[in-house]
């Protein structure tokens, strides 16, 4: 052995054939006293282990059917894994085999990647991850296969296909229709006062290719009676400027859990590729007494033949009231948004009001039909002047009905 510095010393052991080899350190005192022999040994020829792959973020089941759709993946070999050999392999009911190269992090050494969309509503999609290792005869490490649904979410793969405020919604045990979790706007407690808060879809639907679509959820809810206090399903098919109301308002109690559906048919077509929905719970100043709120599980989309929604006899999608909804966001800048329901065609007038009593802009003077309908306000008045941050009023005048709501404009 040669000594490289002080108490340093290297040697070379001569190339070997396949076989375990077994070396052998022995040191010798200066007053000629050989220490104890240690053993070492190591392993000479072709490695045949193949790398083990771990997936750690997977691709739980989804109502959004555009994609992308990622996985994270951390694979482990006992040398090393061949950086650029990653792939995943997905296939549908089709039987047709896709595959995509799957990225390598030097700095955390996961693989990643994204499946494309976009798939139908109601497809399986089965995938699975392979990568090499860098041997000289390299080894294949194949994960299991795991799949998910297209159209549908239990959330029981958490919240990871939705955008959640954060000042509300989140998972629960304590009440949901099947599984392990449903959603509700104020996990673990009861809701707030003036609350506003939704869990959005965070991928789009693409309904582009889509004739005939369903919504369908399970349930429940628990608001405070007599109150403004509520849950809504809304839609929107351009980026979240704008919402259209889809359900009815959920007020009051009911504690059973009820499967609903609603037609989204007048948002299938060429232009609505990328559609949004969301859960919105919107309460008052009052808490008199506080209540647990909403609990939705089960989300579907489904598509087919819309006779499917009247054979389960779903809730009308015309209000029975007539309604004007708190303006959101509120406060708001630059602009808001003021939903209003008709439970028939009516000549209507939305107005908005200084706090003077002094019209600002007159937004709606027209007849409209029966349903749900938004308009904005950009916080111009009727000559297109910027008003002033300051506390507003919008009326809505309809068939000998006037509501008239707040509204905080702030620059």
């Amino acid at each position: 052995m040669t000594e490289q510095e002080p108490g340093v010393y290297t040697t070379t052991i001569p190339p070997q054939s396949d076989a375990t080899v077994q070396y052998f350190i022995i040191a010798r005192t200066q007053n000629g006293i050989y220490l104890p022999i240690q053993s070492h040994s190591y392993s000479v020829g072709r490695d045949i282990l193949p790398p083990v792959l771990n997936i750690i973020e997977n691709i739980p089941n989804t109502i959004s059917n555009a994609g992308p759709f990622h996985i994270l993946i951390n694979p482990s070999d006992n040398g090393n894994v061949d950086p650029g050999s990653g792939r995943l392999q997905y296939w549908n009911q089709s039987g047709i085999l896709n595959s995509i190269r799957l990225s390598y992090s030097h700095e955390t050494g996961y693989l990643e990647g994204e499946i494309p969309g976009p798939f139908a509503f109601g497809d399986t999609v089965v995938y699975q991850a392979i990568v090499s290792d860098s041997a000289t005869i390299p080894n294949q490490g194949e994960s299991e296969e795991l799949s998910f649904i297209i159209g549908r979410d239990g959330f029981e793969g958490g919240l990871r296909n939705w955008d959640v405020d954060d000042d509300g919604w989140g998972l629960v045990e304590v009440k949901r229709s099947s599984g392990d979790y449903s959603v509700n706007e104020s996990p673990g407690a009861l809701y707030q006062s003036e609350m506003n808060t939704s869990i959005t879809t965070a991928l789009p639907l693409d309904f582009s290719n889509v004739e005939h679509a369903t919504l369908s959820f399970m349930e429940q809810h628990f608001f405070s009676a007599g109150q403004n206090d509520f849950g809504v399903v809304e839609i929107s098919s351009d980026n979240s400027q704008s919402w259209i109301q889809v359900s009815e308002e959920f007020r009051d109690s009911d504690e059973l859990w009820n499967e609903r559906f609603y037609s989204l048919d007048e948002f299938t077509g060429e232009a609505f590729k990328t559609v949004l929905l969301r859960f919105r719970t919107q309460t008052d100043s009052l808490i008199d007494p506080a209540r647990q709120g909403w609990f939705v599980d089960e989300v579907k989309i489904t598509t087919g033949s819309s006779v499917s929604v009247e054979e389960r006899k779903a809730p009308s999608l015309f209000p029975e009231r007539l309604s004007i909804q708190q303006n959101y966001p509120n406060p708001f800048n630059p602009e808001t948004t003021i939903a209003y329901s008709l439970p028939a065609a009516s000549k209507i007038k939305l107005i908005v009001f200084d706090i003077y009593g002094q019209e600002v802009r007159t937004l709606v003077n027209e007849e409209k039909s029966a349903g749900h309908h938004s308009v904005k306000w950009n916080g111009l008045d009727d000559s297109d002047n910027q008003k002033a941050s300051g506390i507003y009023l919008y009326r809505i005048e309809a068939d000998h009905f006037t509501m008239t709501r707040k509204m905080l404009l702030v620059k």
